[in-house]
């Protein structure tokens, strides 16, 4: 749809972009809520969050690091610029 932009049309689903345009990640909304809360009791570390995130789905069978080279440092990054700006926002 051309009426809305990617980012409104993601939030409108319950999705956070890691960027407004061309996002390349999305974060539940409820999941980046937890993130803050947790943070709020814990020294903020996303990269232990994202590296724990990526054992997790691993150990479900999703190979990331096969799909992306790098992936835990762009997974730190993206899932890093959805929290920061949800938490602003």
């Amino acid at each position: 749809c051309n009426c809305s932009s990617i980012a409104h049309q993601l939030v409108l689903e319950g999705l956070f972009p890691c960027a407004p345009l061309r996002p390349t990640l999305a974060v539940d909304i409820k999941l980046l809520e937890f993130t803050r809360i947790l943070f709020l009791h814990l020294a903020p570390n996303v990269t232990a969050w994202t590296a724990t995130l990526e054992f997790f789905l691993e150990g479900r069978g999703y190979k990331l690091r096969e799909l992306i080279q790098n992936f835990q440092d762009t997974l730190r990054r993206r899932y890093g610029n959805a929290l920061k700006w949800f938490t602003h926002l």
